[in-house]
């Protein structure tokens, strides 16, 4: 399978075209984006923005308000991404070379309202499937707590940040910047996704069930980004699979537990097994995996039947 991304390397590209000058390109991508953009985005700028909700969060404790109290607090986990968002379009717009990457996430092409309805449709429903399979098979309880619809709209607000930031560096930098020097689809989309597990490493409760499936879905959304060009489409179903999870259902966001939710599940009960893990959430299960690659394999056959991705014979040469 081979990529149809266009852009330029950057000013040394005729020695990043050598095999030695690949590797280092792999290099300098890599470093851009694990130590510039999340580090830096994430670590320094993005601090800022999780210390003023955490502040806020402190006032609101002092003052009695425990509503916004837990919300500000679970929030400012997520706000710190803003900083990667701030950092990224200031790089991208600086450097001409990678100013291509702007027109990927703009609106435009795949970039419609109606695939980011299609993302949050499908992310949405993928997870709540999960989390039904768990709640049947008895290893989760859920009790309703309450719902209240400004700190659920702010809530899902900074979800969509940090989905996005996460998308922005991986799918739109890092999958489109390799896939620049390296037009061999699976090779962009695998290096891409083993990067997204690293950072995911030291998660709370990960297990291996768990880096596979943030594997998987690194896959599934690089072949979205390729064939449907559509930076919108990912960050919706990032957005709503992180906030089903989080915030409406209660359950471990990729191990980290939000203090405010529409559901909370009965600690006391739950229980691990193929369709719950009690450390890191549904995420870390086999139903998850079994329905990412599903979901996957049907990706596949439908951009295989629209052309868009050949294989054996039918591959352009």
């Amino acid at each position: 399978m081979e990529s149809q991304t266009a852009g330029t390397i950057g000013p040394f590209e005729k020695f990043f075209r050598t095999r030695i000058g690949g590797i280092l390109y792999l290099l300098w991508v890599t470093f851009i984006a694990l130590f510039l953009l999340l580090l830096i985005g994430q670590g320094l700028i993005g601090y800022f923005f999780a210390a003023g909700l955490s502040i806020l969060g402190e006032n609101a404790e002092a003052a009695g308000n425990m509503l916004w109290s837990s919300v500000f607090r679970s929030g400012s986990l997520y706000a710190a991404f803003a900083g990667i968002w701030i950092l990224t379009v200031v790089f991208l717009a600086v450097f001409p070379w990678d100013r291509f990457i702007l027109k990927k996430i703009g609106p435009g092409g795949g970039n419609t309202v109606p695939m980011l309805l299609k993302g949050l449709g499908w992310g949405m429903a993928l997870n709540l499937f999960c989390a039904v399979v768990g709640i049947l098979h008895g290893d989760i309880v859920l009790h309703f707590m309450r719902f209240d619809l400004v700190p659920v709209l702010l809530l899902f607000f900074l979800v969509a940040v940090q989905s996005s930031a996460e998308e922005l560096v991986f799918r739109a930098y890092m999958f489109e910047k390799i896939s620049v020097r390296y037009p061999v689809l699976i090779f962009a989309a695998v290096l891409n996704a083993l990067l997204f597990l690293t950072i995911h490493m030291g998660n709370p409760g990960v297990n291996y069930m768990g880096l596979l499936n943030i594997f998987l879905v690194a896959v599934m959304t690089s072949l979205v980004v390729a064939f449907e060009e559509s930076f919108f489409w990912v960050v919706g179903f990032h957005t709503a699979w992180n906030f089903m999870q989080a915030f409406i259902l209660g359950l471990p966001n990729s191990g980290l537990v939000a203090s405010y939710s529409i559901f909370q599940p009965d600690k006391a009960s739950a229980r691990s097994s193929f369709a719950y893990d009690t450390g890191f959430g549904i995420e870390g299960t086999l139903i998850s995996t079994v329905v990412l690659a599903v979901f996957t394999v049907f990706l596949c056959r439908k951009y295989y039947k629209e052309g868009k991705m050949k294989f054996g014979k039918d591959r352009k040469q």
